[in-house]
């Protein structure tokens, strides 16, 4: 595997912008894709940068834009020899158990507690691009437990593999107990 240092590599390059606006003004309010397309003709290299309120945001060209075809990148290797992103066991079940806290206020009806009893909590094992998760999480009395259990584990899968990239190969959800309304109302501080 070849590597590059740091100054191989070139910026970016983007249009002048207004300085704290950036290019913000400059994007048209009717029909921005007709906008980009010019401005990506006047990147070749298919890859821009754009300024939004201070915020730098890199944009591709493409064919729909009116752009010519990225140029080849000249000195890197092939796409097969510059590495792989790996996401850490940990990122990954730190983003299941969000993606858990939320399912778990939309399918089960308890409001989403970040650091409470409530939360659910989340452990994943990463293995060459799939994952497996664990998630255990408490549930309303009374609900249909098997059938928001299989929503929250289809919204997760979803959502980690939408984020991630990685396939999900199995959900596995443990409840770890069962909360009636008058339980969420005392843990959160309030006594009717």
């Amino acid at each position: 595997m070849t590597t590059h240092s740091a100054n191989d590599l070139r910026p970016i390059r983007s249009p002048r912008g207004i300085p704290l606006l950036g290019n913000t003004p400059q994007i048209p309010d009717t029909n921005p894709v007709e906008y980009f397309g010019e401005l990506s003709k006047q990147f070749p290299e298919g890859l821009y940068g754009m300024d939004i309120a201070g915020a730098m945001n890199t944009r591709p060209g493409s064919p729909e834009d009116g752009a010519s075809p990225p140029a080849p990148a000249v000195g890197l290797p092939p796409p097969a020899e510059r590495g792989a992103t790996v996401i850490p066991d940990r990122v990954v079940a730190r983003i299941a158990a969000r993606a858990a806290r939320t399912a778990q206020s939309q399918r089960a009806a308890l409001p989403p507690d970040r650091d409470g009893q409530t939360a659910p909590h989340a452990s994943a094992a990463v293995h060459t691009g799939s994952v497996r998760l664990h998630l255990t999480m408490d549930l309303p009395y009374p609900t249909d437990i098997p059938q928001v259990c299989e929503r929250i584990q289809r919204d997760v899968a979803e959502r980690v593999a939408q984020l991630t990239g990685l396939k999900v190969g199995e959900v596995t959800l443990t409840v770890r107990r069962l909360v009636t309304a008058a339980d969420v109302s005392v843990s959160r501080g309030r006594v009717r």
